[in-house]
């Protein structure tokens, strides 16, 4: 997506080498300077999770603090094993982040943010409640749909509709889950969004929704250990391609890619007349096991952990990336450990984030002729220092 709009000297803009992108929120605020999207940098709104365009508005799904709120969790159980307060942790993270990560304790959830086109500007339309996150968003039938999720499954999720006259709607409830995740249209007609279970909507009516996949679709997915954690939602990611609904779910194992469609001549048939295959990860028999040419079972050594996928231009793309924040708590217990005078070294504790940091990110296209994911060569490239994006200022006014 390409935004134009004017820009002034000192504006931020990012150059390519066949492509301009410019920054957009809070467009002269540099390096170190608060962010964030609306006017003036709201950093503690500012983690964008999804977006949804609706003509010359583009509606923003965030998460309030994500970072903080991953510090907390992290914080609590490191804290209760060690004894030490959370303020004294919260303090050790302030040092080694130099206070870039702001302690979350406002009773407030994430903002919905609408973005106008025309007149540039950034709004706040829609504000949750405490703990409460905007995982999703979706334009359909000329509404906007917005899907909460909380890392605590008793907190009721929903979806949310943001009709043609600005009025917001919950059209959907339960519990025992923390997300409305993943979207797509399909076929542009039906809606699926999933936890576990792939849901359509009714094209007439917004409160009725009927399962088209549950777990007992997806083999051993739904017991791999990564779904007891906070990444733990089955599905990452959904996106339409070819008349197959394409949907990612993170496996310690490297990430697993499934297709499903309603089951045609010769096709087996779920429960609720879908048919559902793996064509990425450990027992499709197409691909290479998994996406990952290394698997782990501790932090910062997996490969490919999380994967999503999504269309443009015709074609299916799938990218993947890692556990990094596992890697960066093994660091923070081993200089607790190191602080009270255990007999550790740094290379103990470090390698699980140093290997992490290390593992580039990866692209891959679907070839619709063998249904073989192969991976985009020129993502790779631009890791190189001749052809990697810099940001620069912008000299003049632009339009």
């Amino acid at each position: 997506m390409l935004l134009a709009l004017p820009i002034g000297a000192n504006a931020q803009v990012w150059e390519g080498s066949d492509y301009t992108v410019r920054k957009i929120s809070n467009p002269f605020h540099g390096e170190r300077e608060v962010d964030g999207l609306v006017a003036g940098g709201d950093r503690q709104n500012s983690y964008t999770w999804r977006l949804a365009e609706r003509g010359d508005e583009i509606y923003i799904a965030t998460a309030r603090n994500i970072a903080s709120a991953l510090v907390n969790l992290y914080g609590e159980s490191i804290c209760g094993a060690s004894g030490m307060s959370m303020d004294a942790f919260w303090t050790m993270i302030d040092a080694v982040t130099n206070g870039d990560i702001m302690r979350n304790d406002a009773n407030e959830g994430a903002n919905i943010i609408c973005y106008n086109r025309k007149t540039g500007r950034f709004k706040v339309v829609w504000t949750g409640e405490d703990a409460e996150y905007q995982r999703m968003a979706v334009t359909f039938g000329g509404n906007v749909y917005f899907g909460s999720y909380s890392a605590d499954p008793s907190v009721v999720q929903y979806i949310l509709k943001l009709d043609k006259d600005g009025n917001f709607t919950k059209v959907f409830q339960t519990t025992g889950c923390t997300a409305m995740r993943a979207n797509c249209v399909y076929d542009g007609d039906e809606e699926p969004i999933s936890k576990m279970a792939v849901l359509r909507k009714s094209n007439e009516d917004d409160t009725v929704w009927e399962r088209v996949a549950d777990y007992k679709d997806f083999g051993d997915i739904p017991y791999d250990p990564i779904h007891s954690s906070w990444a733990g939602a089955p599905f990452w990611e959904l996106a339409s391609h070819n008349g197959y609904i394409y949907a990612t779910a993170p496996s310690m194992a490297g990430f697993v890619i499934f297709k499903g469609r309603p089951a045609q001549d010769g096709e087996s048939a779920n429960d609720y007349g879908w048919h559902w295959e793996e064509v990425a990860g450990l027992n499709n028999g197409i691909n290479n096991p998994g996406l990952s040419k290394t698997r782990g079972g501790q932090p910062g050594t997996m490969r490919s952990l999380i994967g999503s996928v999504f269309e443009f231009n015709g074609e299916l793309y799938a990218y993947d990336f890692d556990h990094a924040f596992g890697g960066e708590a093994q660091a923070f217990v081993g200089i607790l450990q190191q602080l009270k005078g255990a007999d550790v070294k740094a290379s103990d504790y470090l390698s699980y984030m140093y290997n992490s940091l290390q593992n580039p990110q990866r692209v891959w296209k679907l070839d619709d002729a063998t249904g073989k994911f192969k991976e985009c060569g020129a993502w790779a490239n631009m890791t190189d220092s001749s052809t990697s994006p810099r940001w620069t200022q912008a000299s003049s006014t632009t339009t």
